[in-house]
Formats: C-alpha cells, structure tokens, sequence
C-alpha cells in the first residue's frame, strides 16, 4: 500500500511517499517546493513528480494521503479528515495562523481531487492528548477555558521521536518515560 505524507507550511509543500507491506515500509520518493502561492498548482506538481518518478500512475495508486495536522477545536490524534474536522481546524485559524490555513487549502484540494483516497491527520497535540485535566489548565476565568485558552503543547511528533530515539540510543526503555516527561510538565529532573 502506498502512502502520501504532505507537509504544508505557509509556503511550501514538502512529501514523502511510502511503500507499506506488512511491517516494513520503504521511502519511494521524496519532494518538495518552496515559496509556494497556489497550492493546487504546487500539489498538480507533486503528482507530477511522482508520475514521472514512476512510483504511481495515478492517484487511484494511493490508500491514503496523511498530513500533520497541527490543531483543531475538540479533535485530538489520529483522525480521518473529514469537513467536520477541517471545520474544527478553522475555528483555531486564530491560534495557528500560520499553519492551519494552509492545511485546509491543501486538504481540500486533495479531497476534491481524490475522493476516494482517505485523508488522515495526525494532530501535533496528540502527544498531550493524555495529560490530566490539572495539567492542561491555566488559571483563568472557566469561560477562557471554554474559548478554548489552555495548555496545548506543540511538536508532540518531535517530542515523541526524541523520546523513543533516546532510549533506543541508551539501551534504556526507562529513558522514553523520562524524556516525555520534560517535554509535558514542569519537572526537571533530567535522564539520570
């Protein structure tokens, strides 16, 4: 099964495409452009590339396009992009101006070029997703916390490599739970 991981910034596109069977996985392709304005022309030109590169012959080649997404009022994780969820990310274009709108743009130009393709985000809060409610929660008004005014935590996809990698590095699975655990709370105790 083959697998198109876009990352949108607020001026590039930049893809990887994967070739997934069984456990393995094995990179087939990687692009990108920068200075991007019109993201359907940038995205008619990724699959470009990937035709000419051979690795598809069309979109029909593809089981799913991913995206890492980066926030959404009330969505969290791992989830199938659908218009409710890229309505949920426009309703935090204000906290992530830079990120979200692009995301969308891009996640509807794949939709309605592929329909029958699944779309999938994997949000960069989702390393918090877990956190208790006391940690999440900053001392305001209980109407700030509805508006959505709370701890969020961002690059949870570096977080969560950082943290598997060190402990891999280390030979110690203890390592992981201690490096989580400095990106996610005021503690420093440090990897001892």
């Amino acid at each position: 099964m083959k697998i198109l991981v876009a990352n949108l910034g607020s001026t590039s596109l930049k893809w990887r495409l994967f070739q997934f069977s069984g456990r393995e996985e094995a990179l087939l392709h990687k692009g990108g452009f920068e200075r991007v304005v019109d993201y359907a022309k940038a995205i008619e030109d990724c699959f470009i590339e990937l035709k000419q590169s051979g690795q598809i012959r069309d979109e029909n080649d593809l089981a799913a396009v991913g995206f890492k997404t980066i926030m959404a009022r009330g969505v969290n994780g791992c989830v199938r992009l659908d218009e409710r969820v890229v309505q949920a990310m426009e309703a935090f274009n204000g906290i992530a101006p830079a990120h979200n709108p692009p995301y969308i743009t891009g996640i509807r130009l794949f939709a309605k070029r592929m329909p029958q393709v699944a779309l999938v985000g994997l949000f960069e809060t989702a390393f918090y997703q877990w956190l208790p409610e006391a940690a999440v929660r900053y001392a305001v008004p209980e109407e700030w916390h509805e508006l959505g005014v709370r701890r969020w935590g961002f690059h949870g996809a570096s977080h969560k490599f950082i943290a598997e990698r060190s402990a891999e590095l280390l030979g110690r699975a203890d390592v992981a739970e201690h490096v989580r655990e400095l990106y996610v709370s005021d503690r420093s105790g440090g990897v001892r």
